[in-house]
């Protein structure tokens, strides 16, 4: 490739990025997202969408999103200048599966920036069942474990240690 064509190509491939840079960072681009990282399932996540700049009034869709991709909430306002954030709130009833993330879309299209978040499901005891390992062991060791409560079946059997 001579000289002046690998100038061509780096001048292009430099107006392409710009031109794509220009389609994926619109009027209304969203430089941050606030909110809680880790959440029960009974709070409220709550936070702000800042915003680069506004220059004329902006539809704004707020989406809570799982891992599988499916809409948990979705929440909807137009922002005008001189506003330059947003604040967003999900009652997180019932989540399903751990991983969210909450997204943006000004003017129907998705913005970058996202917040991700974890919905941690409150600690207790497991006392529903017992578990033991039954292995391979030798016939006359199948005697001895019967005696303590290890029967091989499955279910819950009394158990004699505690």
């Amino acid at each position: 490739m001579t000289r002046p064509m690998r100038t061509a190509a780096i001048v292009l491939a430099v107006s392409i990025g710009a031109a794509g840079a220009a389609d994926l960072n619109p009027s209304g681009t969203v430089t941050g997202i606030t909110g809680l990282d880790i959440a029960a399932p009974t709070e409220t996540i709550s936070g702000v969408i800042q915003f680069a700049r506004l220059d004329r009034p902006h539809q704004v869709t707020v989406r809570w999103v799982d891992t599988k991709g499916r809409i948990c909430g979705e929440q909807t306002a137009t922002v005008a200048p001189p506003a330059s954030s947003l604040a967003y709130r999900f009652d997180l009833a019932n989540p399903i599966g751990y991983r969210h993330r909450v997204e943006v879309l000004v003017d129907g299209q998705r913005q970058a920036v996202s917040h991700a978040f974890t919905v941690q499901r409150p600690y207790g005891p497991w006392v529903d069942y017992y578990a033991c390992v039954w292995a391979h062991y030798d016939p006359a060791h199948g005697e001895l474990l019967r005696q303590v409560g290890f029967n091989g079946t499955i279910g819950p059997q009394p158990c004699a240690i505690d």
